[in-house]
């Protein structure tokens, strides 16, 4: 348990070691330069004392947003963070991507690793 990708797991709703016991979201849109920004932060209490916060933040100009190609991932900004370790020495604290698709296939090559221990 103290792998991030532990909790991400977890977060993402795939078999995990931890349990999510509580959690707390907040959404938030702005126009920031005649751009619309939309952000969302959940906080997540685990069922160890841990706390991992998710922060998504994506733009969308005049509606475009949504409408990329099929082969195009649209970029926008994932981060879990660990914000209370407990006893835990967590590692990496903080994880980032640049889009879903990074996001996606770093939690695939994180689950195969797993299972082959």
């Amino acid at each position: 348990m103290d792998n991030l990708f532990t909790y991400i797991a977890a977060i993402k709703g795939h078999s995990s070691d931890v349990v999510i016991t509580n959690q707390a979201t907040h959404s938030h849109q702005y126009i920031d330069d005649g751009v619309e920004v939309n952000e969302e932060q959940i906080s997540y209490v685990f069922n160890n004392g841990v706390v991992i916060q998710y922060h998504s933040e994506k733009d969308s100009i005049d509606g475009i947003a949504g409408h990329a190609a099929d082969n195009v991932c649209e970029e926008c900004w994932i981060s879990y963070q660990v914000l209370e370790s407990g006893v835990y020495a967590i590692r990496p604290m903080k994880k980032v991507f640049n889009n879903k698709c990074q996001e996606a296939f770093w939690v695939k090559i994180q689950r195969e690793q797993q299972l082959a221990h």
